[in-house]
């Protein structure tokens, strides 16, 4: 029998979410300083109660945590700027608190309000996804190299506004070296194949000694 029944308001570790609030009823009339004879029962405003008692008050508030837990994952959440609800496939997974296109609108102002430090960080993420490097690692490879390619001895870029070409096995991935533009064109074309390589050295000598 529920004697009496206890409406508070949700303690200060349990989640609260919109439309939801914690119930315990105690079950039997309890005695001081110990739970209810009948243990305790949680509901919620929303209208969901757990299926039986629970012997203590703690597992009454996993129970409800729980609960309020599944309520938020089917809750549609609500863009912090433009304050519509939208789907959960539609929210930013770099921001959560936005939806994509608002935070697509707010990468691209602050990208042309500072388009220096919006190059660099794209050249930052752009070594550290392809070739795992930071921007040190860049600059010690291309410093042991004497800032020149590796190949031609050349600067590694060129008039045309080329950048040095990281140069790395397609097969494992290890990062060789920094190429100018054309030799690592040059190599992509022999298909890194050194038996190809050496065939096209040959080639060369044996028309240049034929001239």
């Amino acid at each position: 029998m529920i004697d009496r029944v206890i409406a508070d308001r949700p303690a200060r570790r349990s989640p609260r979410i919109r439309g939801h609030e914690r119930r315990l009823l105690p079950i039997g009339q309890p005695k001081p300083r110990q739970a209810p004879p009948g243990g305790w029962k949680v509901a919620c405003r929303c209208g969901w109660q757990a299926l039986a008692p629970t012997p203590t008050r703690a597992r009454s508030e996993a129970l409800y945590s729980q609960h309020v837990a599944e309520a938020r994952s089917q809750e549609l959440p609500i863009c912090a700027h433009c304050q519509q609800q939208k789907p959960r496939a539609d929210m930013s997974k770099g921001s959560p608190h936005l939806c994509k296109p608002c935070r697509n609108a707010a990468t691209r102002a602050w990208a042309e309000a500072n388009p220096s430090q919006w190059e660099r960080n794209q050249r930052r993420s752009y070594l550290r996804r392809k070739y795992g490097m930071t921007e040190a690692d860049y600059d010690a490879l291309l410093e042991a190299q004497g800032g020149l390619c590796a190949i031609c001895g050349g600067p590694p870029g060129d008039s045309r506004g080329f950048r040095p070409h990281i140069d790395h096995c397609h097969k494992t991935g290890r990062v060789r070296g920094i190429l100018c533009n054309l030799c690592n064109q040059g190599l992509g074309g022999l298909r890194d194949d050194p038996e190809i390589l050496r065939s096209a050295i040959a080639y060369l000598l044996r028309h240049r000694e034929a001239a």
